[in-house]
């Protein structure tokens, strides 16, 4: 992007859904409204679009007697791969920026880069880029609220879901589960259950394997994987099973770790096989528990 007198500051997003979905809600009037130009004081806020290259939007409301505008103009649209906006606030000084949106395709869903472009003598990169985690979080929030409700008559019966807000920054939230030291303060080990490590093995790369061997009163138990995909500090997914003399049904677990006001959102995702699929809430019950252990090491 041409930035020309701007310094630019990027933030980058995962999404489990579309590019289609994710790059609609730029241009969608509805949904602009709940995550990007989201009002004070909805009864006084009014909120036009005109979704064309050349075309944009005017976001107005009023706040202690004054009125608050925001305007954007739309000098690229190419769905769903990239946007660009021109931004402006007319009655605040006139400042303008330029906001380019990159959406990339992945196996499942997508991951958003939002690139911000402001004078050099505006704000700071830091809060550029917390005031746009904020936004990206509440999109995410958005979306996923639409897919449940698009979902909720027939909800994949074999994932168990775990979430917990923590007070700690995605950084170390994420290490966490690379780490053996602190795996075996929060995943394994006495202070989590009554069991023994016997070693917490990690190779943390994209390929790379783990093994988890505990003891449990008689019982060896040995919990094994792959891991697939590793993003710090947003997303991590790896395969999970337990080593069996017969040959070993692995499930995927995804962990997506957000930033958000005051640290970070973990959301972990396991989808179990159809052999395994009585077991989700017990399953559902152990990574919650493990979540909140988590929580309570790093913040």
């Amino acid at each position: 992007m041409d930035l020309g007198e701007y310094s630019s500051t990027q933030v980058i997003r995962r999404f489990n859904v579309s590019p289609e979905k994710v790059f609609d809600a730029w241009l969608d009037k509805s949904l602009l409204g709940k995550w990007q130009l989201v009002a004070l004081y909805p009864d006084t806020a009014r909120l036009d679009v005109d979704a064309r290259v050349g075309g944009g939007y005017r976001f107005s409301e009023w706040i202690w007697g004054e009125e608050y505008v925001q305007l954007g103009t739309y000098v690229e649209i190419e769905r769903p791969k990239r946007l660009i906006i021109d931004e402006s606030f007319p009655k605040h000084g006139g400042n303008t920026g330029r906001v380019m949106v990159e959406i990339a395709p992945r196996q499942e869903g997508c991951d958003l880069t939002v690139t911000v472009g402001t004078p050099s003598s505006e704000g700071s990169q830091y809060s550029i880029r917390y005031g746009w985690a904020i936004m990206l979080e509440k999109l995410a929030s958005t979306l996923t609220s639409i897919e449940a409700a698009d979902t909720s008559a027939n909800p994949d019966p074999r994932i168990a879901r775990a979430t917990r807000h923590i007070k700690a920054a995605p950084e170390h939230v994420f290490d966490a589960w690379l780490d053996p030291d602190l795996l075996g303060q929060w995943m394994f080990g006495p202070d989590v259950r009554d069991e023994e490590i016997l070693h917490l093995k990690v190779n943390p790369k994209v390929g790379g394997s783990f093994s988890f061997l505990v003891r449990r009163g008689d019982m060896e138990i040995d919990h094994i994987g792959e891991y697939l995909e590793i993003d710090r500090p947003l997303w991590l997914v790896f395969t999970w099973g337990v080593r069996q003399d017969e040959g070993t049904e692995f499930s995927r677990v995804e962990v997506e770790v957000a930033p958000i006001e005051g640290g970070s959102e973990l959301k972990i995702s396991q989808v179990l096989t159809p052999k395994w699929a009585d077991f989700v809430d017990q399953a559902q019950g152990a990574w919650q528990r493990m979540a909140d252990a988590l929580a309570r090491l790093v913040e």
